[in-house]
């Protein structure tokens, strides 16, 4: 039997601020939905994201530089970019061909997952 989520303004309000900002760990999210809701608490913005993601409305990203978890709010697949300066996290897709030559280059090994490549940000390179 499945069970029907509860959708409360706070759900709405945290998918709504993490489709804005793309990529964004549970304390972005808070920061951001405090200035609305200023009682809400980190907890319920955790329970959400948990949600979120057991629904397939988002997914992991890559952890940030501090360790934090992020999500995701494209749950294609993808890859990363992320700037090694900032920290700056953006979708990219890389492109077949790059794929077959990276796993060509590791023993003919086979490219499952999303990858993440770091860099300099064009910002951080001004």
């Amino acid at each position: 039997m499945a069970t029907t989520r509860r959708h409360s303004k706070y759900t709405e309000a945290v998918k709504y601020s993490l489709a804005r900002a793309g990529h964004a760990t549970n304390a972005q999210l808070a920061d951001d939905l405090r200035r609305n809701y200023p009682h809400l608490s980190d907890t319920t913005v955790h329970r959400i994201t948990q949600r979120l993601i057991e629904d397939g409305l988002a997914q992991y990203a890559p952890h940030a530089v501090d360790g934090a978890m992020v999500f995701d709010a494209n749950t294609t697949a993808h890859d990363h970019f992320e700037c090694a300066k900032c920290g700056m996290l953006r979708d990219i897709v890389v492109p077949d061909p790059v794929r077959d030559a990276l796993g060509a280059s590791i023993n003919d090994c086979t490219l499952d997952g999303p990858l993440k490549i770091i860099g300099t940000c064009r910002d951080c390179m001004s």
